[in-house]
């Protein structure tokens, strides 16, 4: 069980770098990192290591799912912050958002984890913006080095995603249909 959350923890993490377009670990750096963190995992799960969760949120969704995810496991919590912040209005920053992805720009942030190095495990939380994580998240990824660590990826959306658990995929028809025709995709 543990080496299956493992191996989806790993595949997570190359998605969401194929995705940001980041550079800065290949795939095998990946693994291994991984690799190192499993040795290090114990039956105890996250307890009794040092964990920090790490989130970007605009409108406060995915910041509502980190502070849940300290109080079960008592980690630090930091909010990613931007240099400079998005606009207010919603339409603005689809829009910059939008321009933001598609260059592969990474905003400068605020956010400086003192002493990355002393934590064993990393929640790491994002919205869903068109279709990959926010660009803040990606310029936090970019510039620390999670080589090493435990890193659990957690994100929210607004519905336009869907998100189904594999084991009950076979059971999804009825999900699908729904999204598909909030989309107005299907027939």
């Amino acid at each position: 069980m543990k080496k299956n959350k493992t191996v989806f923890s790993v595949v997570i993490l190359l998605l969401l770098l194929a995705i940001t377009g980041m550079q800065t670990l290949s795939a095998m750096d990946i693994m291994q990192s991984f690799q190192q963190a499993n040795s290090k995992t114990t039956d105890e799960g996250i307890q009794g290591r040092k964990t920090l969760i790490i989130y970007y949120s605009r409108s406060g969704h995915t910041r509502e799912a980190a502070k849940k995810i300290q109080a079960q496991t008592g980690g630090d919590l930091l909010e990613i912050e931007t240099a400079k912040p998005y606009p207010r209005e919603y339409a603005d920053v689809v829009q910059q958002a939008k321009q933001e992805i598609e260059a592969d720009y990474k905003p400068e942030i605020k956010t400086k984890v003192e002493n990355i190095a002393s934590y064993d495990v990393v929640f790491i939380g994002s919205p869903i913006w068109w279709g990959t994580i926010a660009p803040p998240v990606a310029s936090f990824l970019a510039k620390n080095d999670l080589a090493g660590k435990t890193v659990v990826p957690f994100v929210t959306h607004a519905g336009s995603g869907l998100a189904i658990e594999g084991s009950k995929v076979n059971e999804a028809n009825e999900k699908i249909t729904s999204w598909l025709s909030r989309l107005q995709v299907s027939e």
